[in-house]
């Protein structure tokens, strides 16, 4: 019993000495890191020959769809260009509209307390002003 040696153990992190981070995804090509140099002797085999043609048509594939992607992607950004310069327009034409209302309105409130030195001037160009946004509204459309 005397021989029994206690032996503290740390808890392990999960981590290799010299690893700070731990990779978040595997790569997509194992072979990344492989020696790519090939020989004469290497192209004339017809293994090889077949596995580089069938790499190149699966790029030719992958470039087909990056290309319709592009082409959608270049599509789609036009369109929200069209919709962003709409929206600019519409948020213009409803600030005009809405100065309109709210000056022809004051106009019209303030006529009344102006009635006898000319209040009506007022109360007419609050009527036009009013009249000019609710115009504009339906123009706009």
């Amino acid at each position: 019993m005397d021989d029994v040696k206690i032996i503290e153990v740390s808890k392990d992190s999960g981590m290799g000495r010299g690893q700070g981070t731990v990779p978040t995804s595997i790569p997509y090509d194992p072979y990344a890191n492989v020696q790519r140099l090939l020989s004469e002797d290497d192209m004339s085999s017809p293994a090889v020959q077949k596995l580089l043609l069938n790499e190149n048509d699966r790029m030719s594939r992958e470039i087909e769809k990056i290309r319709t992607i592009e082409e959608k992607y270049h599509s789609r950004d036009k369109e929200a260009a069209i919709l962003e310069e709409k929206l600019k327009q519409s948020t213009g034409a409803d600030v005009l509209y809405t100065l309109c209302e709210a000056g022809g309105s004051a106009l019209v409130g303030v006529s009344s307390t102006f009635w006898n030195n000319n209040g009506w001037i007022l109360l007419i160009m609050g009527c036009v002003f009013i009249l000019g946004g609710i115009l504009f509204k339906f123009v706009q459309r």
